[in-house]
């Protein structure tokens, strides 16, 4: 019989979503819902956690089966390793506790004077949001897991700007395009204009909090009426 069991624990967040500090000492707290017991996989190359490979739950009235079980998944090229969630709850739930982002109260991210959100994420910080799951190393040698690294940024400013410098070149193509209409041109001005102003009004937000407005040429067709 697998044991289902709800946990809940305290685990460090980062100074904000993707830093890579933890001056402000942010402490998140966070359910894990899921086996007790398991048995989680390291590559045998690098010794860090895989999560593609899964989890084994342990069948608490026949362990063995699925130590056997683990043993046999692993093969050649991983480690299977036994995982309590009560003394690990961070690793079980990274590997064993999907939840959705959209189910967890949000945190917002609007303008002074601006009510439109911007930009949201769970609050606090879900674990899989706060590690790099796939960049926590497994030490065999003392049975115990190495440093949680804090998830890396998936854009940098310097490639959202370059994103934006190259849309803005393809929209003034378009504008000097003989078949644009003048229709499109006029939403294609406005619509360079405020690429144009996004550094300004969004100083000092982060690239993966800032988005690009609606690209007219992006529009739905009305559908034709019958």
């Amino acid at each position: 019989m697998i044991k289902t069991v709800s946990i809940e624990f305290e685990y460090n967040l980062p100074d904000e979503y993707l830093m890579q500090t933890c001056e402000l000492g942010l402490v998140g707290t966070y359910t894990y819902t899921g086996p007790d017991k398991m048995y989680v996989f390291v590559r045998r190359d690098t010794m860090l956690l895989d999560p593609s490979v899964g989890h084994v739950p342990v069948d608490n009235k026949d362990p063995d089966h699925a130590e056997k079980e683990a043993t046999l998944k692993a093969g050649l090229g991983w480690h299977a390793i036994y995982v309590d969630a009560a003394a690990q709850p961070v690793i079980a739930t990274l590997i064993a506790c999907p939840k959705m982002a959209s189910e967890l109260p949000q945190k917002e991210y609007k303008l002074d004077g601006d009510d439109t959100v911007y930009y949201s994420r769970p609050e606090p910080i879900m674990p899989d949001h706060c590690y790099e799951t796939g960049e926590i190393s497994y030490n065999l040698g003392t049975n115990s897991w190495g440093i949680f690294p804090w998830k890396q940024p998936h854009i940098t400013m310097e490639e959202w700007d370059t994103a934006r410098t190259m849309l803005i070149n393809n929209i003034v193509l378009d504008i000097d395009d003989e078949d644009t209409s003048d229709e499109l041109k006029t939403s294609l001005e406005a619509f360079k204009t405020a690429l144009e102003a996004l550094p300004t009004k969004f100083a000092g937000w982060s690239p993966w909090q800032i988005p690009f407005p609606q690209d007219p040429r992006s529009a739905t067709d009305p559908e034709p009426e019958e």
